[in-house]
């Protein structure tokens, strides 16, 4: 499993990306879940954020070279990723009446103190957890299915390695 998802060398076929793409969403949902639970997990959101990162390029890169692509066009499937992420946020925003203006005032009016600050945004953006977490998995797993029809596997070795089965 290390080697799926931490070494953007090799290639891997549609199938071992679906299940890597579905574990992923699967480990950020529950971690946004846990959110709840905790201030601690609130706070560790920022380094786990930058392992996903990793964990998605990896895996993204992998799917990439099996198309007999290059690695940089992960960056075509960040921008999509981003401009997704912005709109199901906005709709999250919508559904839920969440203001986000409030979490920065709760923050604000917490004042140079930076774990009151922490908890009063924490507690501000509380209300959207659940539904954040929800549009995240399925955007991502729109992004990781769609991604994977589109790129056709080279049935033959290629420049990043032999052929997947």
């Amino acid at each position: 499993m290390g080697k799926l998802y931490f070494s953007p060398k090799g290639r891997i076929n549609p199938t071992q990306f679906m299940q890597g793409a579905i574990l992923l969403i699967v480990i950020n949902f529950i971690f946004s879940m846990l959110t709840l639970v905790s201030m601690m997990f609130f706070l560790v959101a920022m380094p786990v954020g930058l392992i996903m990162i990793w964990l998605w390029f990896s895996l993204w890169a992998k799917r990439l070279h099996d198309a007999g692509k290059s690695a940089w066009m992960v960056l075509l499937v960040l921008l999509v990723t981003v401009a997704v992420s912005f709109l199901s946020t906005r709709l999250v925003y919508m559904i839920t009446g969440f203001d986000p203006a409030s979490a920065t005032a709760a923050a604000q009016k917490a004042g140079a103190d930076i774990m009151a600050a922490m908890k009063a945004s924490f507690e501000a953006s509380r209300s959207i957890v659940l539904a954040s977490a929800i549009a995240s998995a399925v955007s991502s797993f729109i992004i990781a299915y769609i991604g994977n029809k589109l790129l056709k596997n080279d049935p033959e070795e290629n420049q990043y390695g032999p052929a997947t089965t």
